[in-house]
């Protein structure tokens, strides 16, 4: 009987023990589900991190890319207007040019053949035309960097 009891006093020991063991289990498992539960927020927090980095990474890129064609459409329009200028400079380059060398035709002769006073001094008068076209040209060269 004395067996039997110490027996029973030695499986109230591992009963103790198991107890002790299963309740230690327990937390243990307890903890291993909430580090797992902390450790899938914290993908998930990354994942989502990652996905705003990146989307805010392309809107960078993508305003980037609409101020770079708004700067070229700016560079554009004005190089048109450039253009315009310097077609109508041009035209009235050559409309003058076109005058003088009329006026020098006109003034060349008279029409009985021989230079007067008044044609001379309209002789004088296409030179100082031609001179200011010339300056035109050169104006208008300088102006549109073409010098």
């Amino acid at each position: 009987m004395n067996q039997l009891i110490k027996n029973l006093e030695e499986e109230v020991k591992n009963v103790a023990q198991e107890e002790t063991m299963i309740s230690e289990f327990n937390k243990l498992i307890y903890t291993e589900t909430k580090l797992l539960a902390d450790e899938e927020a914290k993908r998930e927090e990354k994942k989502r991190l990652i996905t705003e980095l990146m989307n805010n990474a392309g809107n960078l890129v993508l305003d980037s890319l609409h101020e770079h064609s708004n700067r070229k459409k700016v560079e554009a329009n004005r190089l048109a207007k450039q253009a315009v200028c310097a077609a109508d400079l041009q035209k009235l380059v050559q409309h003058f040019m076109h005058r003088v060398e009329v006026a020098k035709d006109d003034t060349r002769t008279t029409s009985s053949g021989f230079r007067s006073h008044e044609t001379s001094d309209e002789v004088h008068s296409v030179a100082e035309n031609e001179c200011t076209a010339a300056g035109l040209i050169k104006l208008a060269a300088y102006l549109f960097g073409l010098h």
